[in-house]
């Protein structure tokens, strides 16, 4: 086989060689295009994300607040039955007469 003959037999595979590269930049352009849509659907997941982010947080604001003021109920009926427990412990003697409890603060006129 001549020199000549070689040529023209590889030249007959450039078309193919042509037909793969073609084949492999189309496939690069699909790839872009699937990465882009991937992309814009992260982004897409990213907001949904900070939103209920942002949502939780609101929620958890709500609870501290009604924490708070479960807390300070709790806290103020406490000293209330506290209050009245003192109150009940009350005992004085005046005249010969024991007066006990709330008893203790009706005005002097009153014994």
């Amino acid at each position: 086989m001549s020199t000549n003959e070689r040529g023209t037999f590889g030249d007959m595979f450039g078309a193919v060689n042509a037909l793969f590269s073609g084949l492999a930049f189309a496939g690069l352009i699909y790839t872009i295009i699937l990465q882009k849509n991937e992309l814009g659907l992260q982004r897409e997941e990213l907001r949904l994300t900070r939103d209920e982010i942002k949502a939780q947080k609101k929620e958890l604001q709500n609870q501290n607040l009604q924490l708070e003021h479960q807390n300070f109920e709790a806290t103020f009926f406490q000293m209330t039955r506290l209050h009245n427990e003192l109150l009940a412990e009350i005992d004085i003697t005046l005249s010969k007469q024991t007066h006990q409890g709330r008893d203790v603060f009706l005005r002097p006129g009153n014994y």
